[in-house]
Protein backbone atom coordinates (compact mmCIF):
# COMPACT_ATOMS: atom_id res chain seq x y z
CA UNK A 1 0.00 0.00 0.00
CA UNK A 2 2.69 2.38 0.51
CA UNK A 3 3.83 2.15 -3.08
CA UNK A 4 4.11 5.98 -4.89
CA UNK A 5 2.47 4.62 -8.12
CA UNK A 6 0.26 1.25 -8.77
CA UNK A 7 -0.40 -1.29 -11.44
CA UNK A 8 -3.75 -1.44 -13.14
CA UNK A 9 -3.89 -3.57 -16.03
CA UNK A 10 -0.58 -2.97 -17.33
CA UNK A 11 -0.50 1.30 -16.78
CA UNK A 12 0.97 2.92 -13.90
CA UNK A 13 -1.37 5.38 -11.85
CA UNK A 14 0.57 8.25 -9.51
CA UNK A 15 -1.09 8.69 -6.07
CA UNK A 16 -1.99 12.45 -5.06
CA UNK A 17 -0.73 12.91 -1.88
CA UNK A 18 -3.24 15.11 0.44
CA UNK A 19 -0.77 17.00 2.71
CA UNK A 20 -2.86 18.67 5.48
CA UNK A 21 -3.01 22.55 5.68
CA UNK A 22 -2.11 22.70 1.89
CA UNK A 23 -4.23 25.24 0.88
CA UNK A 24 -3.26 27.51 3.98
CA UNK A 25 0.17 27.45 2.64
CA UNK A 26 -0.53 28.04 -0.88
CA UNK A 27 -2.42 30.81 0.17
CA UNK A 28 0.40 32.52 2.51
CA UNK A 29 2.82 32.20 0.10
CA UNK A 30 3.79 35.64 -1.42
CA UNK A 31 2.72 36.29 -5.12
CA UNK A 32 5.20 37.10 -7.86
CA UNK A 33 4.10 40.52 -7.84
CA UNK A 34 5.26 40.83 -3.92
CA UNK A 35 8.99 40.02 -5.69
CA UNK A 36 8.95 42.51 -8.34
CA UNK A 37 8.65 45.33 -5.61
CA UNK A 38 12.68 45.01 -4.65
CA UNK A 39 14.26 48.16 -5.91
CA UNK A 40 17.68 47.26 -5.78
CA UNK A 41 19.81 46.05 -8.31
CA UNK A 42 20.39 42.05 -8.05
CA UNK A 43 23.84 42.48 -9.66
CA UNK A 44 26.69 44.90 -9.56
CA UNK A 45 26.00 48.50 -10.42
CA UNK A 46 27.84 49.33 -13.58
CA UNK A 47 26.68 52.90 -14.67
CA UNK A 48 24.88 56.08 -13.15
CA UNK A 49 23.62 58.77 -14.98
CA UNK A 50 22.17 62.15 -13.88
CA UNK A 51 20.04 64.63 -15.19
CA UNK A 52 19.98 67.31 -12.55
CA UNK A 53 17.49 69.61 -14.25
CA UNK A 54 15.06 67.05 -13.92
CA UNK A 55 15.99 65.50 -10.62
CA UNK A 56 16.30 62.06 -12.79
CA UNK A 57 18.85 59.57 -13.03
CA UNK A 58 19.65 56.12 -13.87
CA UNK A 59 21.26 53.20 -12.73
CA UNK A 60 22.43 50.10 -14.88
CA UNK A 61 23.86 46.93 -13.59
CA UNK A 62 25.85 44.10 -15.19
CA UNK A 63 22.44 41.77 -15.94
CA UNK A 64 21.17 44.22 -18.20
CA UNK A 65 18.81 45.99 -15.80
CA UNK A 66 17.78 50.06 -15.97
CA UNK A 67 16.40 51.73 -13.20
CA UNK A 68 14.70 55.26 -13.59
CA UNK A 69 14.53 57.32 -10.38
CA UNK A 70 13.63 60.51 -8.92
CA UNK A 71 14.91 63.08 -6.31
CA UNK A 72 12.37 64.21 -4.01
CA UNK A 73 13.08 66.30 -0.89
CA UNK A 74 14.75 64.14 1.62
CA UNK A 75 14.51 60.58 -0.68
CA UNK A 76 14.38 58.97 -3.80
CA UNK A 77 11.45 57.66 -5.42
CA UNK A 78 11.88 53.97 -8.10
CA UNK A 79 10.01 54.96 -11.39
CA UNK A 80 10.43 52.46 -13.79
CA UNK A 81 12.60 49.16 -14.45
CA UNK A 82 13.87 48.51 -18.23
CA UNK A 83 15.26 44.73 -18.79
CA UNK A 84 17.42 46.13 -21.41
CA UNK A 85 19.32 43.35 -22.89
CA UNK A 86 20.60 39.77 -21.67
CA UNK A 87 23.94 39.73 -21.90
CA UNK A 88 25.92 41.60 -19.14
CA UNK A 89 27.52 44.82 -20.17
Amino acid sequence: EGAAAEEEGGSERKRTRIIEWETTWEDAMPCAEMYEKSYMHKDVVTHVAVAEATHFFVTASVDGHLKLWKKVIGDVEFVKQFRAHLKPI
